[in-house]
């Protein structure tokens, strides 16, 4: 476009007394055509998050973020760019650090934590402060149907673990820094030749991570590169094939002290991976894809050789120098229906993995000079995964929606011949919408409800949590959203209910469920407003 386009958002949350305010703009220049730029940035500040019952104690958050954004395309060739930058500080849950063992099995199994609070913006110890760093870079030149691609990007994390106690080092504020710099280099092609249309390049990503204070994670470079290449043949105006073939090889070097003596290990992992597709028009109202495929993923630094709190899940986690890479055979069907307004789809998987990678609870909890936490393990297993999404939504008048979905996940470990931990529970939703007719000012109106069910997580292994699986519970949200034309410009206003029956529950897959429940009642106010200069 050419011109000048601009967007402010602002947001309203009342669990945690928390505003958002953001805006973007863009340009595109009249004179240069091809030539666009965009500025964005977001404020956000919330307070301690709230129950049904009670306060949780330093939840507070504030964060600061930007990002600029540039592009030139021609014809022939373009170019782009862009930066970002995301700042946040966030406390973490005071009832989570707990300093002795008795005291800590005591908060498990409690209803309610120790600690009480009332409402605060205060950000205390333990708090993170995250700082994120992203430059990227594209250009493209067209040959023709195909395209050559080059992309560069470079990410900068820091951040910054601030335990319940001060720090020992005067210099050093925080009792953990880590910074951690990632590069990653691509060049690939997008080609047309006939029916058959497909990409094939080369990635290469360099990762550096240094730290300064107490031991999580060591000091470790690493270097992968990966060739790919990516194929799809139209066989006819029913079917279309795709495949695959990559080559993956990576190496990782760590650095740390054990027994007071520098221990460098080597690592390198390598595999090949493959994948093939087809897809068929069964009907003019379905289509069937199916797919098989291998994955490889090596371990990460922090599965190999992490000891140590890991501060943001308030446990304490120990890595395996003995871990293999993960290899997995993965097969999946996606049935898909439209008919009118009318459309859903059916979608089963199921895969194997060889050496599956996981976070195993051990016991008893770890005591450390920081507190006592629960401990987990990584841990290796050949497992099973398996599971369906089934999703429906059908317009049942001009004016009434409905929508329907079901998931439901199921793994095994065929090492121990046991249930996974850690695997979603079943979940079950449902929605109305309700478009009202405009009415002056008032364009698209609309009204709905969902209800959300979440099942018990019964098929857990017999080794056993630190805490039981929550029991089953439902939450009911409704959204109610207009837009109003003000001033030639059509703003958009939502008016958001969360868990409006103050629901009290925990989710199994967020550990600080050992200590707490979840948010209850939550009221969301949104305001959109577009600014629109372009020039026709």
């Amino acid at each position: 476009f050419r011109g000048t386009k601009a967007q402010i958002n602002l947001g309203g949350f009342s669990n945690n007394r928390a505003g958002v305010a953001s805006a973007i703009i863009e340009h595109g220049f009249l004179k240069i055509p091809g030539l666009a730029v965009r500025l964005q940035g977001t404020m956000r500040k919330g307070g301690n998050t709230k129950t049904p019952d009670y306060w949780l104690k330093n939840t507070g958050f504030k964060e600061a973020n930007f990002s600029l954004a540039a592009a030139y395309q021609s014809n022939r060739w373009g170019i782009e760019t862009f930066y970002s930058q995301f700042n946040t500080e966030l406390g973490i849950f005071a009832g989570s650090h707990i300093g002795n063992i008795t005291d800590l099995m005591n908060a498990i199994n409690s209803s309610e934590p120790a600690i009480t609070s009332g409402f605060s913006y205060a950000i205390e110890r333990p708090k993170q402060a995250v700082n994120h760093e992203l430059w990227k870079n594209k250009i493209y030149y067209r040959l023709g149907q195909n395209r050559l691609i080059v992309e560069y990007a470079r990410q900068y994390n820091k951040r910054q673990e601030y335990d319940s106690h001060k720090a020992y080092n005067p210099n050093l504020q925080a009792q953990l820094q880590f910074e951690l710099t990632t590069q990653n280099v691509q060049s690939y092609v997008e080609h047309t030749i006939g029916r058959l249309r497909g990409i094939a390049g080369v990635a290469y990503i360099n990762q550096t991570n240094t730290y300064e204070g107490r031991y999580f994670i060591p000091n470790f470079k690493s270097n992968a590169i990966g060739v790919y290449i990516t194929e799809s043949y139209k066989v006819s105006l029913k079917t279309k094939v795709e495949g695959g073939l990559r080559y993956d090889y990576k190496t990782v070097q760590s650095y740390y002290y054990e027994n007071n003596v520098l221990q460098s290990p080597y690592r390198t992992f390598q595999s090949p991976t493959a994948s093939f597709g087809i897809s068929n028009y069964l009907s003019k109202h379905s289509n069937l894809q199916t797919t098989l495929s291998t994955a490889f993923r090596p371990p990460n630094v922090n599965e190999l050789y992490s000891n140590g709190v890991h501060h943001g899940a308030a446990a304490y986690e120990i890595g395996n120098p003995d871990l293999k890479s993960e290899h997995s055979t993965n097969l999946s069907l996606t049935l898909n229906y439209f008919f009118k307004k009318c459309f859903g789809y059916i979608h089963a998987y199921g895969y194997y993995f060889s050496n599956y990678i996981y976070l195993k609870p051990a016991f008893p909890p770890t005591l450390t000079i920081r507190g006592a936490f629960p401990t987990f393990e990584y841990t290796q297993v050949r497992a099973t995964y398996g599971g369906f999404d089934v999703a429906f939504n059908d317009s049942i008048t001009n004016q009434i929606i409905y929508s329907t979905r079901l998931s439901l996940v199921s793994a095994y470990d065929r090492s121990q011949n046991d249930w996974l931990i850690y695997v979603p529970p079943t979940k079950w939703q449902n929605g109305i919408k309700y478009l009202i007719p405009s009415k002056g000012r008032i364009i698209k109106p609309f009204v709905s409800v969902d209800g959300i069910w979440v099942a018990h997580k019964s098929n857990t292994p017999e080794a056993g949590d630190y805490k039981a699986p929550p029991p089953a519970y439902f939450l009911l949200q409704a959204e109610i959203g207009t837009y109003l034309t003000i001033a030639k410009q059509d703003v958009l206003i939502t008016l958001t209910g969360q868990n409006l029956l103050n629901t009290r529950y925990r989710d199994y897959l967020d550990r600080f469920r050992y200590y707490a429940d979840a948010a209850g009642r939550n009221i969301i106010l949104r305001l959109q407003i577009p600014l629109d200069f372009t020039k026709n």
